[in-house]
């Protein structure tokens, strides 16, 4: 690199052409430092991308990971099918494959779609897994307790 800039300056030297100091300066830079920050920074962009997209592939997961834990306890619970809330784990990565496009940061500055969906995913369950609880507290005393009437005749 040294070489062909001194021998360009030579050339144009000899043709009569001079260069400031300040252009001198400029293309030197450009010339011996430009590429070499260029190339570390787009390798810390390429760390920081990659570390952006595993962080946010592995808070959908937990998310996923959860919200099927709970799907799968309301059905052991209240032998039914509850299979449709599941529908929102496609969303989380439709939701991180979009956010990761455009958004620079990999993440919404004051609104969370992601724990937005996790949440109409879980709340559910648990509503009815609660609701189930106290049906099952209220009609277990009933059956257990049998009053006994006595009639006085007066």
């Amino acid at each position: 690199m040294e070489n062909s800039t001194a021998t360009s300056s030579d050339t144009l030297h000899k043709i009569g052409v001079t260069r400031t100091n300040t252009e001198s300066s400029i293309l030197a830079h450009i010339e011996t430092s430009g590429r070499s920050k260029k190339g570390k920074r787009f390798r810390s962009i390429n760390v920081a991308r990659c570390k952006r997209i595993l962080l946010a592939f592995l808070s959908r997961c937990l998310f996923a990971f959860h919200s099927l834990l709970s799907v799968w306890i309301l059905i052991h619970v209240k032998e039914s099918e509850y299979w449709a809330l599941l529908i929102g784990v496609l969303g989380l990565y439709l939701e991180m494959f979009v956010t990761l496009a455009v958004t620079k940061k990999g993440e919404w500055k004051w609104f969370s779609p992601t724990v937005f969906i996790y949440l109409c995913m879980t709340i559910p369950c648990i509503f009815l897994l609660e609701l189930h609880a106290q049906e099952e507290r209220i009609i277990i005393p009933l059956n257990e307790t049998s009053c006994q009437v006595s009639v006085i005749k007066a």
